[in-house]
């Protein structure tokens, strides 16, 4: 017995030492502009980038040069968000959840009892404590200490099972949810409870955006966007001009929205999401989700890495509703 136990130690050791090479041979050949990225963050002049097996990319110039960070994980990152300057979290497959305290330089994975491997697939921080994670069959994670500790939260039942894909906090103070088969659930006492919302939309939403001016927002599936101007009670249909399905989106700082998608295509507001116009990128390329730099450019991610662009001029007025 007590040989077998040395054998199994042995592999175990040379198992875990083939890993830590392999995922370091990885970060020495990581280009940001060939790999598959899913999500970018901004905190303050810095930009966190995750994606395929581990991948964390760190820029502080605007993303001219990125540096690969330091991670303990190779599954594939899906979400990122800060809390404070130094303090963030990034979520994945496989029950993928680390955290970092130094600006995103080096992440630590954190252990969640009870997570298995499940597919965390959005993280949102709501303060400088507290967070939320959520993902595949219903998974929803709180913590209320940045990050340390987390609390699996029931949404509406035992029995639901739908992917979840986005979060956002309505102007009413209630949490939203959305994500598969058109689902839009809702809590009024921070996640406590949840209740199903008629939905206006039998496909799958893929992110919700509350804009600065107080509408919401719902995307997803073959172009479709949702508006609503009461919360969540009713939701008018915006054309978009496309079918491709939307991934991302993002409200700069001069209150145009951005919504990023398949086939390379970007849809873009100036007046609050009444209206939209699509443009395209580059139609070789699916685009996850865009942020802005200080010069008021774009940088982009998707299956083809990192990549800069100028916003187009839009105006509302032009637009045929």
């Amino acid at each position: 017995m007590k040989k077998s136990g040395t054998i199994n130690f042995i592999y175990t050791s040379i198992a875990s030492l083939c890993m830590l090479i392999s995922a370091h041979c990885y970060a020495e050949t990581v280009r940001p502009s060939a790999v598959i990225l899913m999500d970018i963050a901004k905190n303050g002049n810095t930009f966190i980038a995750v994606g395929e097996r581990g991948t964390v990319l760190r820029s502080v110039d605007d993303g001219v040069k990125w540096d690969v960070a330091t991670t303990d994980v190779t599954a594939s990152l899906t979400a990122t968000t800060f809390l404070t300057q130094d303090l963030g979290i990034a979520v994945g497959h496989g029950g993928a959840l680390i955290r970092t305290e130094d600006s995103g330089k080096t992440w630590k994975s954190v252990p969640v009892p009870g997570l298995q491997r499940e597919t965390i697939l959005g993280v949102q921080a709501l303060s400088a404590q507290q967070v939320v994670a959520f993902g595949a069959f219903g998974l929803f994670l709180y913590s209320d200490d940045g990050g340390l500790h987390w609390i699996r939260k029931e949404i509406v039942g035992p029995d639901f099972d739908r992917h979840l894909y986005g979060f956002a906090i309505m102007p009413s103070g209630h949490w939203l949810l959305v994500g598969e088969s058109g689902t839009m659930v809702e809590s009024s006492d921070k996640g406590a409870s949840w209740h199903l919302l008629p939905s206006p939309y039998a496909g799958s939403f893929f992110g919700v955006l509350v804009t600065k001016a107080g509408s919401t927002m719902v995307y997803g599936m073959r172009g479709n966007l949702y508006r609503s101007l009461s919360g969540s009670s009713t939701w008018t249909k915006v054309e978009t001009g496309t079918v491709a399905g939307f991934n991302g989106s993002n409200q700069l700082a001069d209150g145009r929205i951005v919504l990023t998608g398949n086939n390379g295509q970007m849809s873009i507001s100036d007046d609050d999401g009444a209206t939209v116009h699509t443009t395209t990128v580059n139609r070789s390329t699916s685009l996850a989700r865009a942020t802005e730099t200080s010069n008021a450019s774009l940088l982009l991610v998707g299956d083809n890495g990192v990549m800069h662009a100028t916003l187009p001029h839009v105006n509302s007025q032009e637009i045929s509703r």
